[in-house]
């Protein structure tokens, strides 16, 4: 992701993580997280990490019970399981955001309500 600053394109990338407004220290220009929709969607990655990995252990369970499994080799596979899927579901997260979407936009400074 392009993380400068839209006004002035001084980097701003790792200073400000989790802050949705900030100033530019460059030229103080008011900016605001720009999410990108795969980061907000309706299965974030971590949302989707934290249902598979208990969906594997679930699996992990009944494999046990079924097939006399000893729970340990269960639970090796079941976390095995969600890693490759975490790694997996990185791997596409990093593909479907473009490297050119700006992670700063910029902030309008007028909060009145439109004239009617």
């Amino acid at each position: 992701m392009d993380s400068r600053c839209p006004a002035c394109r001084t980097e701003l990338q790792g200073r400000y993580l989790g802050t949705l407004d900030i100033r530019c220290p460059h030229c103080a220009a008011a900016l605001r997280y720009n999410v990108h929709p795969m980061e907000n969607g309706p299965w974030h990655l971590e949302i989707g990490i934290y249902v598979f990995g208990f969906a594997s252990l679930a699996v992990a369970a009944v494999t046990t019970v079924l097939l006399g499994w000893p729970p340990v080799l269960a639970l090796l596979v079941a976390l095995g399981a969600t890693m490759a899927y975490a790694w997996a579901a990185w791997r596409r997260a990093r593909r479907s955001i473009p490297q050119d979407w700006p992670r700063w936009r910029a902030e309008s400074h007028s909060r009145r309500s439109p004239p009617r």
